[in-house]
């Protein structure tokens, strides 16, 4: 569907609730970036994503400041997400080849608890949901001690930390039947890997995608929106070749993790525990209902989103952008 929207994008500065360390230092305020896009001729809000930025993958409000602003210059991913999911999700006809699957709302839930260095050892006795473990190659002894102790399902991160002979001694020495699966051990794709134990992808899925995935032999994804765009979570939510799948999140707001919420619904798996904002004193935060609102018309954003644009946002937040683009 082609058709003019008036884009907006906002940027405010919100304290974390919980501060966490980088590569390079703690980070204790996180800055909000919303692009939201509006009918020009009646000024309806049609949809709104939050941005998490990370500014140690160099990315800025800044330099999506320029890419909204240089029409000739490729569009950023940020914006290019934006617009993937306002045709995909906003339009009746694209939302209408995932329709058949809204049952799967209604599936139970699993839940999921994630354990650092300093709680490994204190998984509770009684806790029968996947536990999730944060690995690094300082850590490793550790987890091989978790894992080989409790009976219970574990996923361990380790964010592509270790070399591949590192992953190779950590596979050799634990219990398998106790790991669902190891998420990116290290930065190589496929080629020297062990894939003695399964794999699951988490940025793999957005730099190669579905079917790279499934052709390197990885069992799993972690699908994230804020780093991949409609048709990815069309096919992570068809998931033709049966992977272990569900949805992640990032260090951002409430309109992030709302569009979390809905997407968790359609996962190959649902998970209980549902993210919660994680900046302190944001007006959304405190909102019960959700914020995506799925129609037969397509999804909607709820009023209060727009209020909040308006109100808070108009007020305390800084407009670096307004402008009209077609959105195909």
């Amino acid at each position: 569907m082609k058709q003019d929207i008036q884009l907006e994008a906002y940027a405010s500065e919100f304290v974390l609730k919980q501060p966490f360390q980088s590569a390079s230092s703690e980070v204790k305020r996180k800055t909000e970036l919303v692009i939201a896009g509006r009918d020009p001729a009646t000024g309806d809000l049609i949809y709104a994503m939050e941005m998490p930025l990370s500014p140690s993958s160099g990315e800025s409000v800044q330099n999506v400041l320029n890419a909204l602003k240089n029409v000739s210059a490729p569009p950023s991913p940020s914006v290019l997400r934006f617009i993937s999911y306002l045709n995909g999700l906003c339009h009746k006809g694209s939302w209408a080849s995932l329709s058949n699957l809204k049952s799967r709302s209604e599936r139970n839930a699993i839940d999921l608890a994630t354990f650092d260095t300093k709680s490994i050892l204190h998984v509770p006795p009684d806790f029968n949901g996947i536990a999730k473990l944060k690995g690094s190659p300082n850590n490793i002894p550790t987890l091989i001690r978790a894992i080989n102790k409790y009976s219970c399902s574990f996923i361990v991160d380790f964010n592509g930390s270790l070399t591949c002979n590192q992953y190779e001694n950590f596979a050799q020495s634990v219990d398998i039947d106790n790991i669902i699966g190891v998420e990116q051990p290290t930065q190589q794709f496929a080629e020297g890997v062990n894939f003695d134990l399964p794999l699951i992808a988490d940025s793999f899925l957005t730099t190669h995608g579905y079917s790279k995935i499934v052709a390197a032999g990885y069992k799993g994804f972690v699908f994230k929106p804020f780093l991949n765009g409609f048709d990815a979570l069309k096919i992570c939510i068809e998931n033709p070749d049966g992977l272990w799948g569900i949805v992640g999140t990032n260090i951002s707001g409430p309109i992030d993790i709302s569009l979390v919420r809905w997407i968790n619904d359609f996962m190959p798996i649902k998970l209980t525990k549902s993210n919660a904002s994680f900046y302190k004193d944001h007006p959304l935060n405190d909102v019960n209902e959700p914020l995506h609102i799925m129609t037969d018309e397509g999804l909607i954003m709820s009023p209060l989103v727009d209020a909040y644009l308006k109100e808070y946002a108009a007020l305390r937040a800084t407009r670096v952008f307004e402008g009209c683009v077609n959105d195909t």
